[in-house]
């Protein structure tokens, strides 16, 4: 895709998304693909606009399997170790959204998030940053089982 259809795309998507109730739509029409497929892409002022559609989206049980299912993690977790401290605070605020839901939560791991998210408490100075890291790393924690005795 040129990077001129590759913006114009992300910015009629973007526009939907913000006129209201277009989000289920365009789910059920194939945008998570796409946007996954955007998000690998080199135009950086696209990815902008597409790591805040994927953030949208993840706040929901069903896109967040459509997220994990067509390989978002990875390229989400490559932008988050590039991008600037307010896309890296979208993106984490997406990875607590994705990993708050126990059927993506083995991806997350899986793709190494405990080490991406262990680099932001240990080096990153944006302290916004790191309460979304911690708390991504929470949710992520198995919790203990009730034994009955």
């Amino acid at each position: 895709m040129s990077p001129m259809v590759h913006e114009k795309a992300t910015i009629v998507i973007c526009s939907l998304v913000k006129l209201g109730n277009w989000g289920t739509l365009l789910i059920s029409e194939g945008t998570i693909p796409l946007l996954i497929q955007l998000l690998e892409s080199n135009n950086f002022i696209a990815q902008e606009k597409e790591v805040f559609l994927v953030q949208k989206f993840s706040a929901s049980t069903v896109t967040s399997r459509s997220i994990t299912s067509y390989g978002g993690i990875p390229p989400l977790i490559d932008l988050y170790q590039v991008s600037d401290s307010i896309s890296q605070s979208i993106i984490a605020a997406t990875f607590k959204n994705l990993s708050a839901m126990p059927e993506v939560t083995q991806t997350l791991v899986d793709e190494g998030i405990f080490h991406v998210m262990i680099n932001v408490l240990n080096y990153d100075i944006v302290m916004d940053l790191k309460e979304q890291a911690a708390e991504c790393m929470l949710q992520l924690t198995p919790k203990p089982r009730n034994s009955s005795s």
